[in-house]
């Protein structure tokens, strides 16, 4: 007599019938009712009442024959993707090499190609192409083909921006293949060396190199610079913030920089400089350019030793001694504001000190001598960076009183200028013999008038951060 399985034995039987029977679901909507039948009667005794010990018997061992089913079903389903995974894996490979091969050809015939040209066009050459190979759908693309001439010195074997004792005498052309779906793999690129032969430049023929640094002095890398003369071309500098420009017409040049975002000193977004190239020598140039920044100026005042929000105005400056003269640069809104935006800002290392007003003479760092010079609001945008400061707007309280009896002029108004070069003039009303304002930083020139007379004019220094009187 055969062993009687164990309650354990049963019990998973038992459950694995019951899953089973999930199974014989599926199978019904996959395969119709002729297979689901046949197999569902085996799942009937795991979930029926009790029946005799031999019909039991009988129904676990069909309950095993089942689980058998079921593993080995897992185990094709197993196999089968690991199989799919390795067919997908094999033909991406073959892709990937396939692709590689093509680039590597395009690359090959890019340098033939380029060493065909003559030494004068080939001198400062870039071009960007966009390739499809035709007659083998396999070879995937359109790849990008971008050719370039670079000139390299016999010396150093390359041409740098701090060295100018000699001209460039190789040119290195280079071909770089990319294309669509090429991750991991690296670009395809194919280097070589052209000497131009003796005489292929004239004696009136030179050498204009540039870089391109940040306010930190960091090279600055992909910026467009497009020379305009006695010749016209553009290239864009490289990891060094380089830009060459080998064997070109002796002249004046026009050079501009360009690149989304980015702006010189004087807040321009398309940089422009005058240089000339000397026939025979290399001429070298560096200009600052770098990631623009943004300034929100607010104000205050402060009025019997209470500091106040102030009140809107129509222009803030920001200087600096390492902004071209007349080292600041000013920003105007119309109508006045409480917050004027200074957009475009070059991120000068060691920032900038900021006030109300649009020119010098508002600067709190020029007030003469024998006034506070200490109060001043700085801010230090780094490139790309977005910051807010507050400049402090003094106030100024006159009084208006009639120089014969002493008392107050009742109404009328007082014209206040500005200095020179800082606005227009204009008038205030006064209230009761006075006149309650404040002001940029600077010294006014005021008058008052009655209605009838007007007074004689008179200087009004407002200097003090905590107000004038």
């Amino acid at each position: 007599m055969r062993a009687r399985p164990s309650t354990l034995s049963r019990r998973i039987v038992g459950a694995l019938a019951l899953t089973a029977c999930g199974l014989c679901v599926l199978a019904l909507v996959a395969f119709g009712d002729a297979f689901a039948s046949g197999v569902a009667v085996a799942c009937v005794p795991a979930i029926r009442r009790r029946k005799p010990l031999r019909a039991r018997l009988a129904s676990e061992q069909s309950g095993f024959a089942l689980l058998e089913v079921v593993v080995g079903a897992a185990l094709v389903l197993v196999v089968g993707t690991a199989v799919l995974k390795g067919i997908d894996g094999s033909q991406r490979t073959s892709r990937e090499n396939r692709a590689r091969s093509v680039a590597a050809e395009l690359a090959q015939q890019d340098q033939e190609r380029l060493r065909a040209f003559k030494v004068t066009e080939l001198s400062n050459y870039h071009e960007v192409r966009n390739v499809t190979p035709g007659g083998d759908p396999s070879a995937g693309g359109p790849f990008r083909v971008e050719s370039r001439a670079t000139w390299v010195r016999d010396n150093s074997g390359t041409v740098n921006c701090t060295n100018d004792s000699t001209q460039a005498n190789y040119l290195q052309i280079t071909s770089t293949v990319t294309w669509a779906d090429m991750s991991p793999l690296k670009p395809v690129t194919a280097t070589s060396l052209v000497a131009p032969p003796a005489g292929a430049f004239g004696p009136n023929d030179g050498t204009l190199a540039i870089q391109v640094l940040g306010a930190r002095s960091q090279p600055i890398q992909g910026v467009t610079v497009t020379l305009t003369g006695p010749d016209s071309l553009s290239d864009v500098t490289d990891a060094n913030g380089c830009v060459v420009f080998g064997y070109i017409d002796a002249g004046t040049y026009q050079a501009t920089l360009s690149k989304p975002g980015y702006v010189d000193p004087s807040g321009d977004a398309d940089s422009q400089h005058t240089v000339a190239v000397i026939g025979g020598a290399t001429t070298l140039q560096q200009y600052l350019y770098d990631l623009a920044a943004t300034v929100h100026i607010g104000f205050d005042t402060v009025k019997a030793g209470v500091t106040a929000p102030g009140q809107a105005y129509t222009a803030a400056s920001l200087s600096s001694g390492s902004l071209p003269a007349p080292f600041y640069r000013a920003f105007t809104r119309s109508p006045a504001a409480t917050t004027i935006d200074a957009a475009n800002v070059f991120p000068i290392a060691g920032g900038y000190s900021v006030y109300a007003g649009s020119c010098g003479a508002n600067d709190p760092l020029n007030v003469p001598d024998g006034y506070d010079k200490g109060f001043v609001v700085r801010v230090n945008p780094g490139p790309g960076d977005d910051v807010s400061a507050t400049a402090r707007v003094p106030s100024l309280s006159l009084a208006v009183k009639y120089q014969s009896s002493g008392a107050n002029v009742a109404s009328g108004t007082v014209k206040i200028t500005p200095p020179s070069g800082c606005g227009s003039p204009f008038t205030l009303p006064i209230g009761a013999g006075a006149v309650e304002t404040a002001l940029p930083f600077g010294a006014y020139t005021v008058c008052a008038y009655d209605g009838t007379r007007n007074s004689g004019k008179v200087t009004v220094v407002n200097y003090d951060p905590n107000g004038s009187g």
